[in-house]
């Protein structure tokens, strides 16, 4: 993909994470392009959106994507080749805001589906990168990693499971497809 032949960058960020995130070190390393943002060139000057994926299962993307598609084309006469989505760090990687989005691979495939350029990531941390070389974010195992401040917390009481809320992420059922049921 030749990133200077776009004109619109769309980052694409977590709504659950939103929620207490402001954005500011995403939009930070856009700025300084470093991070998933090293590759864009510093004289080339971008439009930036930042939007939301709609919450679980990020279904909304795809209709949040194709107006701004059909806007932009009406608007200013640019076509899709012009736009790349950038899927923010907070969907693509173990970090602390938690594990990669569970609907990841949906998500990628709705972007597919309107024929924008995607890439990954965004801020990219040198003590984040070096918490998961170390493990720290390996959520299927996450209790028995760092326990040192209290979060990850300890298993309730009674609970084998290493997960707070119970969820042991490794038998998570593909994006938005319902679990196999359990033989009774």
């Amino acid at each position: 993909m030749d990133l200077t032949q776009k004109d619109y960058v769309v980052v694409i960020q977590c709504s659950l994470v939103k929620q207490r995130c402001p954005g500011y070190l995403c939009e930070k390393a856009f700025h300084e392009r470093t991070g998933g943002f090293a590759d864009y060139p510093k004289d080339r000057n971008y439009r930036m959106i930042f939007m939301e994926c709609g919450g679980c299962c990020g279904r909304a993307v795809h209709r949040k994507l194709t107006l701004l598609k059909r806007t932009i084309q009406k608007k200013e006469g640019l076509d899709k080749c012009r736009i790349v989505v950038q899927l923010s760090s907070c969907i693509s990687k173990n970090n602390y805001h938690g594990p990669p989005c569970p609907h990841l691979g949906y998500i990628k495939e709705l972007v597919a589906r309107i024929g924008l350029d995607l890439r990954e990531d965004t801020v990219i941390s040198q003590k984040s990168e070096q918490r998961r070389k170390e493990g720290v974010y390996d959520y299927a195992n996450f209790n028995l990693k760092r326990n040192t401040s209290g979060w990850p917390r300890t298993p309730r009481p009674g609970s084998d499971s290493p997960s707070t809320s119970g969820v042991d992420y490794s038998t998570i059922a593909p994006p938005c497809q319902p679990p196999n049921p359990t033989p009774a």
